[in-house]
């Protein structure tokens, strides 16, 4: 149905309260002629019937322009509601992906999105060929993608984090012409491939900085009794809080994280990341040896060592 049409509202409002007056008139004189003893004239009957047909068309019409315009509220509700947690998300994004969003003015296109889908929405369903039909799921698809994408930057750093499939979206705009979506797609594409290889660093950074203490943790376990030991020196919980502490310091770095007093872990380099150089045990075989003593005593040094 297409956009409510005020005038012809308006119309209908007026002709329904004529049409009550009239019936009004003649139920008052069908009344005073009974009083009298008389009646309508046939012709007089067939009229009231005929308006009071007339007013309930009227109102089925006044209903049906009302279903309209909740429908249309729901549809501007509802595109409103993503329009605004786009925004929201896209204002608390950290600058590496404000900047990224700024590039070929990624709002406009997602606002251009919104747009059409609207557009769309308020022909309704019925009235939309099969192509339409499409490019409407296609670009609500892109712009709940999008929506999940700006997301997603606060997952970095973490075992939430997701990497969505763009490639139907991106083929479907690029071969039915729809340059501006196609723009769109691209850009929070470059968006998601920022997001991933910051994923990367931090969760190959973790693995890095609690290493030695799992290679110690896998090596007592491959003794005899190792696995009540490992427990006992609670090296699982201290591996994992090493890794928590960096991807807290990692997530603050890029602007993720921004609680006051907590302490920022430090953050490997470049070439630690990729693997060039290696990252210094915190705790050599002696050093180890020397608390394992401290916390089992009663075991010989060389059974220990073994």
């Amino acid at each position: 149905m297409p956009p409510i049409d005020i005038k012809e509202e308006n119309s209908l409002k007026e002709k329904g309260k004529k049409l009550t007056q009239e019936i009004n008139a003649l139920e008052v004189e069908r009344n005073k002629l009974k009083g009298e003893g008389s009646k309508l004239t046939e012709k007089e009957l067939k009229l009231l019937k005929e308006t009071k047909q007339q007013l309930v068309d009227n109102h089925k019409k006044q209903e049906q322009i009302n279903a309209e315009k909740t429908r249309q509220a729901d549809i501007e509700k509802e595109l409103n509601d993503i329009h605004g947690d786009i925004l929201d998300k896209l204002k608390n994004q950290p600058q590496f992906i404000k900047k990224i969003a700024n590039e070929n003015n990624g709002i406009l296109a997602i606002e251009t999105n919104l747009s059409e889908i609207r557009k769309l929405e308020i022909k309704g369903a019925k009235n939309l060929s099969s192509t339409k039909k499409k490019e409407l799921k296609m670009r609500k698809d892109s712009s709940t993608i999008t929506s999940d994408i700006l997301g997603n930057t606060q997952s970095i750093g973490t075992e939430e984090f997701s990497t969505y499939n763009m490639t139907k979206l991106i083929n479907y705009a690029r071969s039915e012409g729809h340059g501006t979506l196609l723009d769109d797609l691209l850009l929070y594409k470059k968006m998601q491939q920022s997001q991933k290889h910051l994923n990367d660093v931090a969760m190959e950074g973790a693995k890095l900085v609690r290493g030695p203490i799992d290679m110690i943790k896998e090596s007592i376990e491959s003794m005899p009794g190792g696995k009540f030991i490992s427990k006992l020196l609670g090296l699982e919980d201290m591996a994992d809080s090493i890794e928590e502490k960096f991807l807290s310091g990692f997530r603050k770095k890029i602007g993720l994280e921004k609680e006051k007093g907590a302490e920022d872990a430090e953050l490997p380099t470049e070439e630690e990341v990729n693997g060039v150089v290696g990252v210094e045990k915190k705790m050599d075989w002696n050093e180890f040896q020397s608390s394992l003593a401290k916390s089992t005593p009663g075991l010989d040094p060389s059974e220990r060592a073994s």
